[in-house]
């Protein structure tokens, strides 16, 4: 073989091997990211704090955590992205992490589902007004959200929705920074949904709770 052929096939060789070091470090890189979890970390010194983006290799953390940390668990704050920063931590320093799995964005329901119940109607929430969208798809149920005045009036893709004789209930949230960025929301929040259709399906009446346990009341009305 001569040298430049040589050259040649070292060349491609070593492309290859990049590729590949390339794809295996971007790879988790991104699944970590996009991660839907969050985990409440304790350490030796008995602290507790938050954290997201949770990556471990050998007795190394990284981890977007938040600054703030309590000694009692239940009386972690609530979560705020502008106190979240990445760092790397010890497996030695600590002694749990627990995690928590957010509610998948669609959940299996048992059909049928009253026609009248399913469509896209305007909601008031607070003060703002929004569209309210709630559909079947084969056996699952699914829903979105959007208020045009609020944020970057992006939608918002329900979770845990569910229809039965009592009524309607799904969860609007952000948990992670990413979803805070692209609907331009200032903090992380969960509001947990419950409503009562009227007779003809076309008006629902309910109430939100946040995740400060604060109450308020919701209308919908289909379009």
């Amino acid at each position: 073989m001569d040298k430049k052929k040589k050259d040649v096939l070292n060349k491609a060789a070593l492309i290859l091997l990049s590729a590949s070091l390339i794809f295996l470090i971007a790879v988790p890189i991104l699944k970590v990211m996009t991660s839907s979890y969050s985990v409440i970390i304790k350490d030796k010194e008995l602290n507790y704090y938050r954290g997201e983006n949770l990556f471990i290799c050998g007795n190394t953390i990284i981890v977007k955590r938040d600054s703030e940390s309590v000694k009692n668990k239940t009386s972690l704050p609530e979560p705020d992205a502008g106190r979240f920063y990445y760092t790397i931590l010890s497996m030695k320093n600590i002694i749990s992490i627990e995690i928590f799995q957010e509610e998948e964005i669609i959940e299996t329901d048992i059909l049928p589902v009253p026609p009248q119940y399913l469509g896209r109607y305007k909601i008031r929430l607070q003060g703002h007004e929004g569209i309210l969208v709630i559909g079947a798809s084969k056996d699952r149920l699914y829903g979105s959200m959007r208020f045009p005045g609020w944020g970057k009036g992006a939608v918002e893709y329900l979770k845990g929705v569910r229809i039965s004789s009592s009524g309607v209930r799904f969860t609007r949230s952000a948990s992670t920074s990413e979803e805070i960025r692209r609907l331009g929301a200032n903090y992380l929040f969960k509001q947990n949904f419950s409503g009562r259709y009227n007779s003809s399906g076309k008006v629902i009446k309910g109430i939100m709770i946040n995740n400060r346990g604060e109450r308020f009341e919701w209308e919908a009305e289909k379009k």
